[in-house]
């Protein structure tokens, strides 16, 4: 997936494979952006309509928190 359209198509596998994956346990995200695509709109989609105990861990390389939380506030307003 490398095109606009092809990361903006809706990937129904992968919010099944998701929800399945996320269920209660941890998930941790590496070496990832977390742009607007298929991926992270059906891990939100799980976030937002999920009734499992889960957590997740995002690793980010920039070592400021602050400056993470102000680049990335559309990440997490999306998954929040």
């Amino acid at each position: 997936m490398h095109t606009t359209t092809q990361l903006q198509q809706s990937r129904a596998r992968i919010a099944m494979s998701l929800q399945n994956l996320v269920g209660d346990d941890l998930v941790v995200v590496m070496a990832y952006g977390g742009w607007e695509d298929s991926f992270t709109r059906a891990l939100a989609t799980v976030v937002i309509n999920s009734t499992s105990d889960y957590d997740i861990l995002w690793s980010f390389f920039e070592p400021d928190s602050a400056k993470i939380e102000y680049s990335r506030r559309d990440l997490f307003d999306t998954l929040d």
